[in-house]
């Protein structure tokens, strides 16, 4: 029976707008419920991001726990059955334990594409008829889910849009001045500042709607490029923002000018080739949000005007004059 206690626990998932808070009381909820050894949610992704996936290419599906998201915790869906029949059947897979009492349920997490997620109990007895409350508490999940999507993703391409870039931005600089991240370390995070050369002309001369059409593949191209540990966002217009995750300047670098070659490579239908200019920096602990965009956007306008279709860093461009360094006033550095 669900008690008072549990209810107001539901509430309480409903009340937040940041998706691993909600995943976290989702499980403290469930724990609350059910006699579980381990309860987990898992996110479901391809490497092919941006595209359908076809179950052709099941090989390229990867399911990671989203509240341990670290990079080398992605693991092949193939390599656990129990997680693929959940998600090829789209329905619960209850598997009971051989050697002792107890059973692993696999319950699906829907999305607009289909599964998008699974949440994995292992109990120490058969839920029975319990297992229906688990089918509601899944539903209002996923349907939270949703909801936050619709409110963070920019509707053309599917990116984060530039009102959760605000939020998510300060969440970047406030855990690098808590883990006590210097300059001097070996990896930080980079932001990069990404935009379409000449797509006024686009529009121009095919249409906004091959323009819109340039946009949704370049995101899709983002999302091919990048981790999924890195944050992509649609900035405005034909501009976007990436924030990469735990690489050193020479690697920040090397991603950014392999996918601006995978731009210029791509065949845009119609409109043919389309190139991009980047100004990338590092994120220095204790920045302000503004400072850090507009270092970027410094080296991305360095970049246009002389030659466009390139990578610039901002640090390197102070180093040898080409741009002036920031000079910071008092007040300027917001601590967290």
């Amino acid at each position: 029976m669900i008690s008072i206690p549990c209810l107001e626990a539901l509430v309480q998932l409903t009340e937040v707008h940041d998706r691993r808070e909600m995943t976290r009381r989702l499980v403290e909820l469930l724990d609350q419920l059910f006699p579980a050894r381990a309860i987990a949610v898992y996110e479901i992704y391809s490497r092919q991001r941006g595209r359908e996936v076809a179950r052709s290419a099941i090989e390229d599906l990867f399911y990671r726990n989203l509240l341990e998201p670290g990079e080398g915790a992605e693991l092949p869906l193939t390599g656990e059955e129990s997680f693929l029949r959940c998600f090829e059947r789209e329905e619960m897979v209850v598997l009971d334990y051989a050697a002792e009492e107890g059973q692993r349920v696999v319950y699906p997490i829907h999305g607009v594409g289909g599964v998008m997620g699974l949440l994995v109990l292992d109990c120490f007895e058969d839920l029975g008829e319990e297992l229906s409350y688990l089918d509601y508490l899944v539903r209002i999940y996923a349907n939270h889910l949703l909801l936050l999507d619709k409110k963070e993703r920019d509707a053309l391409t599917g990116l984060y849009n530039r009102q959760s870039f605000d939020e998510r931005i300060s969440n970047v600089l406030r855990f690098n001045v808590s883990d006590g991240r210097r300059r001097t370390d070996a990896h930080y995070s980079h932001l990069a500042v990404l935009d379409i050369d000449f797509f006024k002309r686009i529009n121009d001369r095919f249409g906004h709607l091959y323009g819109d059409e340039v946009l949704l593949l370049f995101g899709h191209i983002m999302e091919e490029s990048f981790r999924v540990t890195d944050l992509l966002f649609r900035y405005g217009g034909e501009e976007f923002v990436v924030v990469l995750s735990e690489v050193d300047d020479a690697d920040a670098e090397r991603v950014l000018e392999r996918f601006r070659a995978a731009v210029a490579a791509y065949p845009f239908p119609k409109v043919g080739q389309v190139t991009v200019s980047v100004g990338f920096t590092a994120i220095q602990p204790g920045e302000m949000p503004s400072a850090v965009v507009d270092k970027a956007d410094k080296a991305l306008y360095y970049a246009k005007y002389n030659g466009r279709d390139q990578v610039c860093f901002h640090d390197r461009l102070v180093v040898e004059g080409k741009i002036a360094a920031e000079e910071l006033e008092e007040g300027e550095i917001e601590l967290f």
